[in-house]
């Protein structure tokens, strides 16, 4: 049946992958709630701990989007609706720059992570995919460990990429 066959898919550097179908047709209500719920705690504690530190409240919260949402991605699309003046680009682009650096390692750092918590592909998947700001830092991190944690590891960044839009509107 085409509906149990994987689905090519690529990623926001063009690098193609494959996701199972079965992961877009059955939902996960509990995995989707628990993102959304991540996503708005890091995006409120932006809010409030960045201006406590002495961070603008604009960069705090691009800066909170990058690393809740999908990194590069997020800062760029919030700095759009943030920014106001050319002095705020250059740290929106300190933060772009820290947190793809910071994605890197994670993507290197985590999988043995995994394997030293003696997490199952679900709960591994589930880690990198939440935890690592950029997608294919995410899914490579998955695939790294076995194709079932990169599976679960696509789906739950996937899922947090999906929340951009959302989040940059409120």
């Amino acid at each position: 049946l085409i509906e149990s066959k994987p689905m090519p898919r690529l990623d926001a550097t063009g690098a193609a992958y494959w996701v199972p179908r079965p992961a877009f047709t059955d939902p996960h209500p509990p995995m989707t709630s628990a993102a959304a719920t991540n996503v708005a705690v890091i995006l409120i504690a932006g809010l409030i701990i960045g201006p406590m530190l002495g961070i603008d409240r604009d960069l705090s919260v691009i800066a909170a989007a990058s690393v809740a949402i999908c990194g590069a991605s997020a800062a760029a699309a919030f700095a759009i609706v943030l920014t106001r003046d050319e002095s705020s680009k250059y740290n929106v682009a300190c933060t772009i720059g820290a947190v793809s650096l910071l994605s890197s390692v994670a993507m290197l750092v985590y999988p043995p992570l995994v394997h030293l918590l003696g997490l199952d592909a679900a709960a591994g998947g589930i880690l990198l995919g939440g935890t690592i700001h950029e997608v294919a830092h995410a899914v490579a991190a998955g695939y790294s460990i076995d194709s079932a944690t990169g599976e679960v590891a696509t789906m739950a960044k996937l899922l947090r990429v999906a929340m951009l839009a959302p989040a940059s509107i409120l």
